[in-house]
């Protein structure tokens, strides 16, 4: 172990669950990526068979109706949950995170993220991998 290791403190890796069938869902974590400059994500793919295996509490059906996060405390949050609670862990969105928390606001977030989930199809269209080359469908 060197000096760094030491002194650098370990920050933890918070696993974020997406479909990865669906062309705006993969570029929503293209852009979460690149926001993410503390790395305190990362991004699996729910649809891929080993990441069912590894993740036996992974509530697949909830998985297709929308993004989760498995937190450190052992909780699974979804959709407009899961993603205020990601907010306070990405700088970029420090600034408006308090205002997720405004009366009315998690109601209606609770309202538009199905929708959006339920349409995500329909925005980018569906994603089909073959042998690691990937087109639209």
């Amino acid at each position: 172990m060197d000096a760094n290791s030491k002194t650098k403190k370990e920050t933890p890796v918070f696993p974020v669950f997406y479909d990865g069938n669906c062309a705006f869902c993969i570029r929503a974590v293209e852009i979460i990526r690149k926001l993410d400059i503390l790395h305190k994500f990362t991004f699996l793919n729910f649809r891929e068979p080993s990441i069912a295996e590894s993740w036996k509490g992974l509530d697949l059906a909830r998985a297709e109706k929308e993004m989760l996060v498995f937190t450190q405390d052992q909780r699974w949050l979804g959709g407009f949950q899961a993603f205020r609670w990601m907010s306070w862990r990405l700088p970029v969105f420090w600034i408006f995170a308090p205002f997720l928390y405004v009366p009315g606001i998690s109601h209606l977030g609770e309202r538009v993220y199905p929708w959006i989930a339920e349409h995500r199809y329909l925005f980018m269209g569906k994603v089909q991998c073959d042998n690691q080359v990937c087109h639209k469908k």
